[in-house]
C-alpha cells in the first residue's frame, strides 16, 4: 500500500505505515499525539465483508479487547484503546515465531525452552483469569528484538462464562486445534495446553506433528492419527520426549498435561513421568457381520466433526413413502457436480436418485476444493427416505496477485505457482508463505491466513537492488566486485544438498545469493536476490555462511567485497 493510500488517523491515532497484512485485518504504525507514543493499531478490511459479517467481526473485535486488555502480564500484548472498528496496543519490534522457524527450520534446545517457557508463564496466567486463547500458533507469539516473548491476537479467545461464540462455531488454525475443538466440543484450558505442544512439537522438530495437503487430510490426523515421535525428525532430542509429546497430545484432554508450566517443566527434565504401563490387555470381540461397511471406514465421529467445522446441512431423515416400489434416494448438493459413492460404491455424481434398499447405509460426497460430506442413514421398510442436500463448503481461497514492476514470480509455500499479474490463484485455506521475486529487485514476502471461501489481494511495491536500466535489466551494483579487484575464491565449503522436502514436493528452481566477503575471507550480509521458494533458499543461505574464501585483493592487498553465488536445483 502506497503512502497515499494509507489512512491519515483512526481516532486521535496519526498513521505513518502499515506494517502488518491479514486475511481479515490490517496492522498500522502509528503515533498517539496525546502521550508521544508509538503504538500499532489493528483494524477491520470491511472492504471484504457484508453487512452481516462486518457485524459479527466487529464483536470479535470488542471481544478481543476485553480478553486481552483484561490481561496485565509482562507477556501478552497490552492494549491501550478500543475504537468502533480497531484495536489499539503496544508497538512490538522483533520477529514472530512463524518467521524464526521459517528462517532456521527449528531453534536450539535452549532457545526452544526459554520460548516455551515464557509463553507458559503467559498462558497459565491467562488461564487463571478465565481467559482462553484458542487460537496459540507461532504466527501468534513475538519474539522481541531486546529480548522476551509476547503472545499476541486473542481475537478469537473468550472468557470461558461468555456465551457470545455461536454453537458449533469453530475458530482457529486446524494444525494447531485440539480434537475437541474441531469436533466443535467443549473447549477448555487443556485445548490450549494441546495447541502449546503442537507449537514445541514445530520449533523443536521443524515439522508440525500433523500436516497433509488438504484441510481435512489434516484434521483427520488430528482426530485419529497419533503424531510421529518427535525423534523421528530429530534424533538429538532426550528420550524422554516421545513420551512428554506423546501426553501433551493426547486425543483426551484429561490425558494432557495439567498446565502449561508443567509441560515446560518435563521438557526441561524438572519434572519425572510416570513409567509406561507394560501390561496388555487382550479384550475379544464378535467379528464385523459380513457386509458391514462402517467396519472399514473411519469412524462416524470425524464426519460429525467435519459437519460442525464445514457447515454440511441436510434435511430430515426420512418421509412416508408414498409409492410402491423399492425405495428412491434423492440426493442433490450445492455446488453440483459432486461425486458420490453409497456403501463404498461410486454410484454417480450429484443431483441424481438411485433405487436404495431398506437398512443402513454410508452416503459420501466428495467434489475438488470442497470438504467431503458424509452421512450414515437408514432406509425403513415401507417408508422413503427424505431427499439428501448438503451445502459443500470450500476448502481454498483465492489469491490475487499484482506487483510493481510485472512479470515477478510468485511462490506460495516455496512452489513457483506463475507471474504476475496472477488471478484466482487457488490455495488451501490455512497458513502460507506469499514470495514475490523478479531479478534485480528485493524479494517481497507476506506470510497470510487464508480463509475458505475469500479472495485476498495483494500489491507488491519491488524495491531495486541497484540500477535498473529502462528496459528492465539489472544492472550490477556498485558493491559488486570492480574491474581493478582479484575476485574472492571459495577455499572451503560445499554447495547446499537438495533437501529431501524440496525433492518430495519437487520443487527447482535457482538461488542466488549476494553476499559481503570480508579481508578475512568470512560471508556475512548474506541476501537472497533471486529466490526458488522457501525451502530452496534456506539451503542455501545455510550453506554459503559456512563457506570460507580467499579474500578479494587490489594491488595485493586484501579487502571486503559484495559477490554473488548461484545454484540451480533441478530434479533428474
Amino acid at each position: 500500500m502506497s503512502d497515499s493510500q494509507l489512512p491519515e488517523r483512526f481516532g486521535r491515532y496519526e498513521v505513518e505505515s502499515q506494517i502488518g497484512d491479514g486475511s481479515m485485518g490490517r496492522v498500522y504504525r502509528a503515533l498517539d499525539p496525546v502521550v508521544g507514543r508509538h503504538v500499532a493499531v489493528k483494524t477491520i478490511k470491511k472492504e471484504y465483508l457484508s453487512e452481516d459479517s462486518s457485524a459479527e467481526y466487529v464483536r470479535r473485535f470488542q471481544r478481543e479487547a476485553r480478553a486481552s486488555g483484561a490481561l496485565s502480564h509482562p507477556g501478552i500484548v497490552d492494549i491501550f484503546d478500543v475504537g468502533p472498528d480497531y484495536i489499539v496496543m503496544e508497538l512490538l519490534e522483533g520477529q514472530t515465531l512463524a518467521q524464526l522457524v521459517a528462517e532456521r527450520g527449528q531453534l536450539e534446545l535452549s532457545e526452544a525452552l526459554w520460548v516455551l517457557r515464557a509463553m507458559a508463564e503467559a498462558i497459565d496466567f491467562a488461564h487463571e483469569r478465565g481467559v482462553i486463547h484458542r487460537d496459540l500458533k507461532p504466527a501468534n507469539v513475538m519474539v522481541l528484538e531486546g529480548g522476551g516473548v509476547k503472545l499476541m491476537d486473542f481475537g478469537v479467545a473468550r472468557v470461558e462464562s461468555s456465551v457470545m461464540t455461536r454453537a458449533g462455531e469453530v475458530l482457529g488454525s486446524p494444525s494447531y486445534m485440539a480434537p475437541e475443538q474441531i469436533a466443535g466440543s467443549d473447549v477448555s484450558r487443556r485445548s490450549d495446553l494441546y495447541s502449546l505442544g503442537v507449537v514445541a512439537y514445530e520449533i523443536l522438530t521443524g515439522r508440525r506433528p500433523f500436516t497433509g495437503n488438504t484441510v481435512t487430510t489434516v484434521i483427520y490426523k488430528v482426530m485419529h492419527e497419533a503424531a510421529p515421535a518427535p525423534r523421528t525428525w530429530r534424533s538429538d532430542l532426550p528420550e524422554v520426549y516421545d513420551r512428554v509429546f506423546e501426553r501433551a497430545l493426547a486425543k483426551d484432554p484429561a490425558d494432557r498435561f495439567e498446565s502449561a508450566e508443567q509441560l515446560v517443566a518435563a521438557l526441561a527434565g524438572e519434572l519425572e513421568l510416570p513409567e509406561p504401563d507394560v501390561e496388555l490387555e487382550v479384550v475379544e470381540e464378535p467379528p464385523a457381520p459380513a457386509g458391514d461397511a462402517q467396519a472399514s471406514v473411519p469412524s462416524l465421529a470425524l464426519w460429525v466433526a467435519l459437519a460442525v467445522l464445514l457447515g454440511v446441512g441436510l434435511l430430515g431423515l426420512l418421509w412416508r413413502r408414498g409409492a410402491a416400489g423399492p425405495p428412491v434416494l434423492a440426493i442433490e448438493t450445492t455446488p453440483a457436480g459432486a461425486r458420490v459413492q453409497v456403501d463404498g460404491a461410486g454410484v454417480g455424481t450429484s443431483p441424481l436418485r438411485i433405487e436404495i434398499p431398506p437398512g443402513s447405509h454410508d452416503v459420501r460426497l466428495s467434489l475438488d476444493g470442497y470438504a467431503p460430506a458424509a452421512m450414515s442413514i437408514d432406509v425403513r421398510e415401507g417408508e422413503e427416505p427424505a431427499p439428501l442436500r448438503f451445502e459443500l463448503s470450500p476448502v481454498v481461497a483465492s489469491l490475487e496477485v499484482v506487483s510493481s514492476p510485472g512479470q515477478a514470480d510468485v511462490f506460495v509455500d516455496g512452489r513457483k505457482m506463475g507471474q504476475t499479474p496472477l488471478a484466482a490463484l487457488q490455495v488451501p485455506a490455512g497458513s502460507h508463505d506469499l514470495l514475490v521475486n523478479r531479478v534485480g529487485y528485493r524479494s517481497w514476502r507476506r506470510s497470510l491466513e487464508a480463509t475458505a471461501g475469500e479472495t485476498l489481494r495483494f500489491d507488491a511495491a519491488l524495491e531495486p537492488m541497484g540500477d535498473v536500466a529502462a528496459n528492465g535489466a539489472a544492472v550490477p551494483a556498485a558493491a559488486e566486485v570492480a574491474a581493478d579487484i582479484t575476485p574472492p575464491r571459495r577455499k572451503s565449503g560445499d554447495p547446499a544438498p537438495y533437501p529431501r522436502e524440496a525433492r518430495e514436493s519437487a520443487l527447482e528452481g535457482s538461488v542466488t545469493v549476494e553476499l559481503t566477503v570480508t579481508q578475512e575471507g568470512i560471508p556475512k550480509d548474506l541476501e537472497v536476490v533471486e529466490s526458488a521458494g522457501e525451502v530452496l533458499d534456506r539451503a542455501v543461505l545455510a550453506a554459503v555462511s559456512q563457506w570460507r574464501f580467499e579474500p578479494a585483493t587490489r594491488d595485493g592487498a586484501p579487502v571486503e567485497v559484495r559477490w554473488r553465488t548461484r545454484q540451480r536445483f533441478q530434479l533428474r
